[in-house]
């Protein structure tokens, strides 16, 4: 079971496609922040979320 993010820790990147997590990932780390996932599937377009810090 995954936990939510705090509001506070996250961000979306202006550029809301993404190839795959580890696309995501390296995107968010050139923005500056410590975290990304690839959110989506099927016919909905994938979002990439930057997370400035992770939640324990």
């Amino acid at each position: 079971m995954m936990q939510e993010v705090e509001p506070s820790c996250r961000y979306v990147i202006e550029d809301p496609s993404c190839e795959s997590a580890l696309d995501c990932l390296e995107r968010c780390l050139k923005k500056g922040s410590i975290y990304g996932d690839c959110k989506g599937s099927g016919v909905k377009k994938k979002m990439c979320q930057c997370y400035k810090c992770k939640k324990n």
